[in-house]
């Protein structure tokens, strides 16, 4: 079984038809954000939503929920659509195979 960053064992939970919500800490009094924010899955299908606090006049305080795809974060321009991870892996698997036979270790100061 797999560790966590303490080295304990980490336990492995199915997150199918659940989630969370989070108080939005970014909410300001008087904008329009949502009071919380959070994630979930609905039969394996990944999904974000946000949920406000409003108060109506029949019912009293309701909550008011918005359900939207996953933000995904738009590729950098230039960048071949490549993550830093994957650039940064790309440029070491091209070091891996250089031959690195010409070069003088002695030169080197440490």
């Amino acid at each position: 079984m797999a560790q966590d960053k303490w080295g304990d064992e980490k336990k492995e939970y199915d997150n199918t038809d659940r989630g969370v919500a989070f108080i939005n800490e970014r909410k300001e009094p008087g904008d329009k954000r949502p009071d919380y924010r959070g994630s979930g899955n609905f039969q394996g299908i990944y999904f974000e939503f946000g949920i406000w606090k409003k108060m109506t006049e029949s019912k009293g305080e309701i909550l008011s929920i918005s359900f939207q795809e996953p933000y995904e974060k738009p590729p950098v321009p230039n960048s071949d659509n490549q993550t830093g991870y994957e650039k940064a892996k790309a440029q070491a698997d091209k070091l891996k195979n250089k031959d690195t036979s010409d070069i003088d270790m002695s030169d080197i100061p440490f």
